[in-house]
């Protein structure tokens, strides 16, 4: 136990993680957008139950699609976080817990809905976050451009 952590915790943390890097990272290099998702259908198809149940990964094709014609608006670029986090939480829960194909295959249609809800999310709140931010910075430029004027005048003053 490591700061109230165990390294099985950790494990749970690895789907935000990943959806982070990409979204930060994927206007940079398409590529990045398409290894999680690549690598998730291999190991999710290697897994016994994954392998009755492959189509479920067929999912993680949307933002290997999305990364090769379409990673620069804000949707895209949700999109593909959000499914790269469902990538690596899908691996890691199918070789965690035991299931069957059937659990797996009723997924997909609630696995698509969250992730149309999610991106959403992300979107709006990229949207609204950069421009508080922007707003933020603002009118720090503005206090600090009227302070900066003030010592002017007063050292002038003197």
């Amino acid at each position: 136990l490591v700061f109230g952590f165990s390294l099985s915790s950790l494990k749970w943390l690895l789907p935000s993680l990943g959806a982070l890097y990409v979204f930060k990272n994927i206007e940079k290099n398409k590529w990045v957008g398409m290894l999680i998702p690549i690598v998730s259908m291999m190991l999710f198809i290697l897994h016994p139950v994954g392998r009755k149940a492959f189509y479920y990964s067929l999912l993680w094709l949307i933002p290997i699609g999305l990364s090769l014609f379409d990673n620069k608006n804000l949707l895209s670029k949700s999109i593909i976080s959000t499914f790269q986090a469902h990538a690596i939480g899908s691996v890691i829960f199918i070789y965690s817990f035991s299931t069957q194909p059937l659990f797996w295959i009723a997924l997909i249609p609630i696995a698509l809905t969250e992730r149309v809800i999610f991106s959403l999310g992300i979107g709006i709140s990229y949207f609204i976050l950069s421009k508080a931010k922007a707003l933020a910075l603002a009118i720090d430029n503005a206090l600090f451009s009227s302070k900066q004027e003030m010592l002017i005048n007063y050292v002038h003053h003197k």
